[in-house]
């Protein structure tokens, strides 16, 4: 994760657009080869010339779908990059979602961290909207102190009050 001001922003990166594309492109890679173990495994000699062909194939293309959706999901489903300023945060995505979000400091009610798979070497990022809406980075390598640290700079910056 890299930090930086540039004419009166703050500017964190989570990970880059490319970083995000072969993680999604590592889900799909598994989420093939499980389709194709599952494929493998409905379609022994006998069922391959019986009735249930049409189950052997439907199924695994199913298993291939919500896999490749969630790997879509966790890879492009969370901003990679935040450049904060007084008047709000502009929320940078990855892949077909990535249109830049912008919210109004007026609009966030929090910034959180967490940690994901309770690891100490990584964290996330979550902004909480007045309304609820959740809008979580990208896992970055920052250990806990320094994303609590980055944190509370955020909400510096934001002049938001600290929880």
């Amino acid at each position: 994760m890299e930090c930086g001001q540039e004419a009166g922003a703050l500017n964190i990166v989570f990970t880059t657009p490319e970083q995000a594309t072969h993680a999604f492109e590592q889900g799909a890679l598994l989420a093939l080869v499980i389709s194709l173990g599952v494929l493998a495994a409905l379609l022994p000699p006998k069922v391959r010339a019986g009735v249930g062909n049409r189950f052997a194939v439907l199924a695994p293309m199913t298993v291939f779908a919500i896999l490749l959706s969630l790997s879509a999901w966790f890879s492009y489903g969370r901003f990679v990059s935040a450049a904060l300023s007084p008047a709000g945060a502009e929320l940078q995505f990855a892949g077909p979602f990535d249109a830049p979000v912008m919210l109004p400091r007026e609009r966030i009610a929090e910034v959180l961290f967490g940690f994901p798979g309770k690891s100490a070497d990584t964290c996330t990022i979550t902004f909480v909207t007045k309304t609820g809406e959740r809008y979580r980075s990208a896992t970055s390598n920052r250990r806990q102190a320094d994303c609590k640290a980055l944190r509370g700079e955020m909400l510096t910056y934001l002049g938001l009050p600290a929880h």
